[in-house]
C-alpha cells in the first residue's frame, strides 16, 4: 500500500512539474539609459528614497531625495560610489558611459565637478577593462586623462594622474611618486593605493622602497595606506622586515593589519 502511495506521489509530481508557472523573465536593461542614469542621474523631477529609484541597471545616486550622476554631483563620496557602480556594470553600459564622459571632457566649459566625475568614471571603465583583459591600449580615454593630468587646476590634475596611476600608466609615475612623498596626508594615502594597484603585485624595487619609506610617515593614515599597499609583497624579506619594525615601533595600533598581511602572504609573523 505504501509503495503504491509513493508511486502516486511521484507520478503527480512529474505531471505537475510541467504545469508550474514559469519564472518571470528579467527585464532587459537598455545600456544607453542605464549609462545615462550613472553619468547624468535623473534630476530634480524624480524624487528618490534610495539608489534603486534612480534609473535602470545600477542607477544613479540618491542624495537628499534627488538622483545625481557622475557629471551632476559635487559630492566626492557620491562620485566614488557611482564610479564603483560603473566599474562593476555590464561592458555595454560602460561603453555607452565612456562616450558621454569623453564628450564632457572635450567641452571647454564643463565645470570642475563634472570634469572630476568624468575623470573618476573613465578611470573606473578603464580599470574594469584591464581586469577583464589584462594590459590594453586605452587610446582616446587615456589621451583624455593625460590631457587632464596637465591641467592648471590642481584638483583636476591630481584626479587624472591618480586615475592613470591605477592603470600603471608610465607618463604619470614620477609625479605620483612625488605625491607619495610630498602630497597632503590624503594625497599621500591615495598615491600609495594607486601606485600599488598599477603594478598589480609585480616586483617594482623603486615603488617598494617608496612605500617602505611611507611606513615611517608621521601620519597614521598614510602608514596604514602604505601597509595595505605593501600587502601583496609581504613575503619579501625587505618588506617583511619593514613591517616587523613598524609593529615593534610606532605601529602597534596596526598590529592586526600587519599580522593579517603577513599571514596572507605566507610569511612568519
Amino acid at each position: 500500500m505504501e509503495r503504491r502511495a509513493g508511486a502516486a506521489v511521484a507520478l503527480s509530481w512529474l505531471l505537475c512539474a510541467g504545469c508550474r508557472p514559469a519564472t518571470a523573465p528579467v527585464a532587459a536593461v537598455d545600456p544607453v539609459r542605464a549609462a545615462a542614469a550613472i553619468t547624468q542621474g535623473i534630476g530634480p523631477s524624480k524624487v528618490c528614497r534610495n539608489d534603486r529609484d534612480c534609473g535602470p541597471g545600477a542607477g544613479g545616486a540618491c542624495v537628499l531625495g534627488t538622483c545625481f550622476g557622475l557629471l551632476t554631483t559635487d559630492n566626492p563620496a557620491s562620485r566614488r560610489t557611482l564610479a564603483e557602480k560603473l566599474r562593476q556594470a555590464d561592458p555595454q553600459i560602460q561603453a555607452a558611459a565612456q562616450a558621454t564622459l569623453l564628450a564632457a571632457l572635450a567641452r571647454p566649459g564643463t565645470p570642475q565637478g563634472a570634469r572630476l566625475g568624468a575623470i573618476d568614471g573613465l578611470g573606473a571603465v578603464l580599470r574594469a577593462a584591464q581586469e577583464r583583459a589584462g594590459a590594453q591600449d586605452c587610446a582616446a580615454a587615456c589621451t583624455a586623462l593625460r590631457a587632464e593630468a596637465a591641467a592648471p587646476d590642481a584638483r583636476i590634475a591630481v584626479a587624472a594622474r591618480l586615475a592613470l596611476a591605477h592603470l600603471g600608466d608610465a607618463t604619470v609615475r614620477a609625479d605620483v611618486l612625488a605625491d607619495l612623498r610630498l602630497g597632503t596626508e590624503l594625497l599621500r594615502a591615495q598615491a600609495a593605493y594607486a601606485l600599488a594597484d598599477g603594478v598589480r603585485g609585480r616586483d617594482d624595487p623603486v615603488l617598494l622602497a617608496a612605500l617602505i619609506e611611507r611606513l615611517r610617515d608621521a601620519s597614521p593614515v598614510v602608514q596604514e595606506a602604505a601597509l595595505r599597499a605593501l600587502a601583496p609583497w609581504a613575503n619579501r624579506p625587505d618588506v617583511r622586515a619593514a613591517l616587523q619594525a613598524l609593529r615593534a615601533g610606532t605601529g602597534a595600533h596596526l598590529g592586526y593589519a600587519i599580522d593579517r598581511a603577513m599571514t596572507a602572504a605566507g610569511g612568519a609573523r
